[in-house]
């Protein structure tokens, strides 16, 4: 069993590549891929209209120890009051003419009609396409806080305890209790886990080293107890690297009816799709 960096990053490689915010200033500085942030990008609140920009950084392990500074990206998401959703979800950052250009997918859940549309924009394409597909995808209130603190008490049970796994992963969760972030109230937990040596031997994710001493991942993840999304998600690997999610920037009220839609300039495909 690898961390939820390896498994991230291996996802991230494979991820439609994707398109920069309309309504929003984003930034990047290459190299690499966010990695190990995933959960904290895709969960959308629940509740009123909102906006929010969060910013994405991460760090590597070199083979020799040595700790490496990774990219810095950023994400979005938005809901109205409808029920639309939108979320910016970085893949990585490029340079193009010399200048860093932000990488990501735009995924727009609309629910008033009764369609999920996806769209890429930072790549050099030869047609700009956004693609519209017939039926939205019903999402499930996200669990609170305190679910979630249970539910890892429990896998961390599970996990120490189960006779026949290969690879016992030692795991702790605490109760951090409350902060505010950009004006929410959050709870926080934070979750150690223990990998024996020779947890990695079998990954194939490329350019991991074989672990030859246990190692430990510490994640410290902070929930908004209104909307039930992650405010604040930090990630370090001894192994692996680093990677955070932190909102910055929140938003009460509709956003722009204009960041539910394609661009312009798109061309729009699709099954039963007038433009």
């Amino acid at each position: 069993m690898v961390s939820k960096i390896v498994l991230t990053l291996a996802l991230a490689v494979n991820f439609p590549i994707g398109a920069l915010a309309q309504a929003a200033q984003f930034y990047c500085t290459p190299p690499g891929f966010p990695g190990g942030v995933s959960l904290a990008t895709s969960r959308i609140g629940i509740g009123t209209p909102y906006t929010l920009t969060a910013v994405i950084k991460s760090g590597v392990v070199s083979a020799n120890g040595a700790k490496t500074d990774g990219s810095v990206t950023t994400s979005s998401q938005a809901r109205d009051s409808q029920g639309r959703t939108r979320i910016d979800d970085p893949v990585g950052c490029s340079q193009a003419g010399g200048q860093p250009r932000w990488m990501g997918s735009v995924l727009v859940n609309d629910p008033v009609a009764n369609t999920f549309t996806s769209w890429r924009v930072g790549y050099i394409l030869p047609t700009l396409v956004a693609y519209v597909k017939i039926g939205s995808i019903k999402q499930d209130d996200p669990s609170t806080a305190q679910q979630e603190f249970n539910r890892m008490r429990i896998v961390s049970q599970v996990s120490d305890q189960d006779p026949e796994a290969e690879i016992h992963i030692h795991r702790k969760v605490e109760d951090l209790g409350k902060r505010t972030i950009v004006g929410l109230e959050a709870s926080g937990m934070r979750i150690t886990t223990t990998f024996p040596a020779a947890a990695l031997n079998n990954s194939s994710a490329a350019g991991l080293q074989v672990n030859q001493r246990p190692y430990t991942e510490v994640e410290e993840r902070w929930t908004s107890d209104e909307y039930r999304m992650i405010l604040l998600d930090i990630i370090n690997n001894e192994a692996l690297g680093t990677s955070s999610y932190e909102v910055t920037n929140f938003t009460r009220g509709d956003p722009d009816p204009s960041l539910f839609q394609p661009p312009p300039n798109f061309e729009i495909k699709g099954s039963n799709v007038t433009q």
